[in-house]
């Protein structure tokens, strides 16, 4: 059994797919099993694939999958599991680029805790504008939490797979199926996050014509919602005494409950308190004494496009204050544990 599967699904545009698998060749510490899932490719796909057979390291592996039909993105990676078995599993578009160190800081941050189940790297996705092996450096061991990982490039423990299975087939043939495999794993206790010191760099092909990837999304979309619900966006006023580590936590947990945006407004020397820990966290810095009337100014300027449906309050007394302006901000009042 191998340490690491790859899981590649590919169709045509051979440009990325070699571009990928050779990033594989060059920066993937052995031993590792390669699984291509071709999905009917007409292009030099086929040949490509042929030919690097014989430069995989003898302690790895190269397993070639070709379906005759397209099975889409979703059905590729269930067809790419049944060749899978590794601790450590990696769904990947075929337009993606490996760097140096990337997969083995993705395990060192998947190992960190028994409740990470799913990791993402650092990417151009979430803003890193390129492969900067200083700033890497500086960022490895540290991790961002996401509601949900994204689904370019992403590590899967095989125990998460083990207990939800595979990737639903009913958001095939792509789109938001990797946020229902994530909200899987979340709803059975893991976690998703991001490791700020791998880089994987995203080049996101066309695969589809613009008119059928808005169909898609759409109908995919609706699906995810109908399954799950939508975002949801939440406030915490964090003005006066507050515990910054204890409400830190306490605001930690919530966003592993809910798939919501949560703005938090707090007076700019807590703010380093709750930088760069979860993806969803919106912070606003207030000036003392005007916390509420920053609070509401949002509060009415979201109203109508993303309604802040929940303000939390860690002063009990400031929880029954906001509850007499109901009328106004239409939000349920509730003080964070």
């Amino acid at each position: 059994m191998f340490e690491v599967d790859f899981i590649v699904v590919v169709k045509n545009q051979l440009a990325f797919t070699e571009k990928c698998i050779e990033s594989v060749l060059r920066h993937i510490p052995e031993p590792y099993h390669l699984i291509v899932i071709d999905n009917g490719s007409t292009d030099g796909t086929p040949a490509y694939l042929e030919k690097i057979k014989n430069r995989i390291p003898r302690s790895s592996r190269l397993t070639v999958y070709r379906s005759e039909e397209n099975l889409g993105y979703a059905r590729g990676l269930n067809q790419g599991l049944q060749f899978s078995n590794a601790p450590y599993v990696f769904f990947c578009n075929n337009d993606i680029e490996f760097f140096p160190g990337s997969v083995s800081e993705m395990i060192q941050i998947a190992n960190k805790s028994s409740n990470i189940g799913l990791v993402n790297p650092n990417s151009n996705e979430f803003g890193l504008k390129g492969y900067d092996k200083s700033f890497l450096d500086d960022q490895k061991g540290k991790i961002v939490e996401r509601c949900h990982t994204s689904g370019f490039c992403v590590l899967v423990k095989q125990e998460v797979i083990q207990k939800i299975g595979g990737i639903d087939p009913e958001f095939g043939p792509a789109y938001f199926e990797d946020m229902d495999f994530a909200e899987r794993a979340r709803q059975a206790g893991f976690l998703c996050v991001v490791a700020r010191g791998a880089y994987i760099h995203h080049y996101g092909t066309k695969t589809f014509l613009a008119t059928e990837k808005q169909a898609l999304w759409d109908k995919n979309r609706k699906l995810f919602i109908k399954r799950w619900g939508g975002t949801k966006w939440f406030g915490y006023l964090g003005n006066g005494v507050f515990d910054p580590k204890k409400t830190r936590e306490s605001l930690l947990s919530l966003a592993r409950r809910n798939t919501a945006i949560i703005y938090i407004f707090i007076p700019k020397f807590a703010r380093s308190n709750f930088e760069n820990l979860h993806d969803s966290f919106r912070i606003v810095e207030v000036p003392s004494g005007f916390g509420s009337l920053v609070v509401l100014g949002k509060v009415l300027t979201n109203f109508s496009n993303k309604p802040i449906s929940r303000l939390y309050f860690s002063n009990p007394h400031q929880v029954e204050n906001w509850k007499k302006l109901s009328w106004l901000h239409r939000a349920e009042t509730l003080t964070l544990d």
